[in-house]
């Protein structure tokens, strides 16, 4: 592996974690789109076609005598929605520093945000780095301590989004049940 700067090395992690966020929320609306929708011929990309919807009947004693009750649901209020979301990312790894180059901001453009490369006004230095083989315990080098860079990655299950929330609710309102 060819030594890169720290940032790039981290940039390329968190990309990875973005993209499997991206693929994890294709998903679940693949999920949401063929369990709660029923296809309509020729639909295009942004139609789901009409909301799928459970019906039951069961007996109910009334003053007038036993009736059937019918109960009309969307299939989506019934299922669990299948979403993940990453709540830390952990990775671990040594990195060794093989050098470290001083950065002077150069003033940008009049016509882009900021006056300095990367936000920063003063200068600042970039670690160039590369992976080093795992140790129990960081080896001391002539240059000191190998660098310990750690991040975490632990899954959960993600909070249903506000705007699917209040969809499910209306369309609950809106189907109601009836007595047949």
């Amino acid at each position: 592996m060819k030594p890169l700067l720290l940032r790039e090395l981290l940039g390329v992690l968190v990309g990875d974690l973005i993209a499997a966020e991206t693929h994890a929320a294709k998903a679940t609306a693949d999920f949401l789109r063929e369990a709660g929708f029923i296809a309509g011929r020729g639909r295009a990309a942004d139609n789901w076609g009409a909301l799928r919807f459970v019906t039951f009947s069961y007996p109910v004693e009334d003053p007038d005598g036993r009736r059937m009750r019918t109960i009309r649901v969307p299939l989506l209020s019934l299922l669990p929605i299948p979403l993940q979301q990453i709540n830390q990312a952990e990775y671990e790894f040594f990195a060794k520093v093989n050098d470290v180059s001083d950065i002077d901001p150069a003033p940008k453009p009049s016509y882009e945000l900021g006056s300095a490369a990367y936000g920063l006004a003063q200068p600042f230095s970039d670690l160039v780095c590369e992976v080093a083989p795992y140790a129990a315990e960081p080896a001391q080098d002539k240059k000191g301590d190998v660098p310990k860079v750690r991040v975490k990655l632990t899954m959960k299950q993600a909070d249903l989004p506000a705007g699917l929330s209040s969809s499910l609710r209306r369309i609950e309102q809106a189907s109601g049940s009836k007595t047949r």
